[in-house]
């Protein structure tokens, strides 16, 4: 029997070659150290694509790393920030877990975490820090109005509406 680490070396040497390594939903999360209901997830959202009941361990793999790896300078991993970044558009916890295929708890406990991780009082301070730091740019913010959408800008200490100063 393969070891789940020649496994994974193995599937990561035929990715970065353009291959693929097929394994069952239950051996990709014994050899990704992923759970088998989140794969079964990602497997549903498209995250990972599928070849009958197989998925490529290469692309587990990627999914997982993407998931899990920090921000340079920041406390928070891509995925609390991406989180941060629906919570800077207005999105409530709700929306935010059906946007990115979570459950609610999952985004509330991230962002929750990634709060504390940077100090911050709330969750509106928490945004304001990541803005402040340059990792949630004005030009990812959208202000919703009814059904239009306006862009929200902020230059030179100016903030903008739609192209106006306010």
């Amino acid at each position: 029997m393969i070891t789940p680490e020649n496994a994974v070396r193995l599937a990561r040497i035929r990715r970065a070659q353009g291959g693929e390594t097929w394994l069952s939903l239950r051996d990709a999360a014994l050899y990704s150290g992923v759970r088998l209901d989140q794969l079964a997830v990602w497997a549903r959202l498209g995250k990972l694509k599928r070849h009958g009941a197989s998925v490529d361990l290469g692309e587990v793999l990627e999914v997982r790393d993407a998931s899990t790896a920090r921000v340079p300078d920041c406390p928070l991993t891509y995925r609390a920030l991406a989180l941060f970044r629906l919570a800077a558009n207005g999105y409530t916890t709700a929306q935010i877990a059906e946007k990115s295929g979570v459950t609610i708890h999952a985004v509330h406990s991230a962002l929750q975490a990634g709060t504390d991780l940077l100090g911050a009082r709330n969750r509106t301070h928490a945004v304001a820090l990541l803005m402040a730091a340059e990792l949630i740019s004005s030009a990812e913010v959208v202000a919703a109005r009814g059904d239009e959408t306006r862009q929200v800008g902020v230059a030179g200490g100016t903030v903008t509406y739609n192209g106006r100063g306010l």
